[in-house]
């Protein structure tokens, strides 16, 4: 059926819902699975502090357990 499938996930419920989905979806059928995410990081950030904690905010919301 499907070949390869690509997912985004946004660190939201509904991201994490549409990965667990997609995760399933390919173990049926053998198929590649792929996710984009997209790192929003402060428009100006006070310092750089600011864009470390962002960063490891987002990884961690992005780790596979």
């Amino acid at each position: 059926m499907y070949a390869k499938i690509l997912v985004a996930n946004d660190g939201s419920a509904g991201g994490q819902k549409a990965l667990t989905a997609a995760i399933e979806l390919a173990r049926q059928v053998s198929a590649e699975l792929h996710m984009v995410t997209v790192e929003e990081l402060p428009r100006i950030p006070a310092s750089i502090d600011e864009v470390a904690e962002e960063k490891a905010a987002a990884n961690h919301r992005f780790a596979l357990s």
